[in-house]
């Protein structure tokens, strides 16, 4: 795979979770109940473990797993607070 396409995958795995982040954060209207957030978490998990196979890739790290690669860096999150969770880069 090519530096291209693999930043492709990636902006696209990005593009998608947004989607779905805004989507179910939008419901909490500024609610900062933790379990509602924690449960509006979930179901973001939910639904990208449910996106397979839209990247065109056997590799790996294009099934849903992009998005645990990414949470991990983190480029995304999934409570609406995740980027307090950030630390600075090393």
């Amino acid at each position: 795979m090519s530096d291209d396409e693999y930043n492709r995958h990636i902006s696209s795995a990005i593009s998608e979770w947004k989607i779905r982040f805004k989507k179910h954060n939008r419901k909490l209207k500024g609610n900062d109940d933790e379990s509602l957030i924690n449960e509006t978490a979930c179901d973001i998990v939910d639904e990208v473990k449910e996106i397979r196979g839209n990247f065109g890739a056997n590799d790996a790290r294009f099934d849903n797993g992009v998005y645990w690669m990414l949470s991990d860096e983190p480029t995304i999150g999934w409570r609406k607070d995740w980027e307090k969770y950030k630390s600075e880069p090393k």
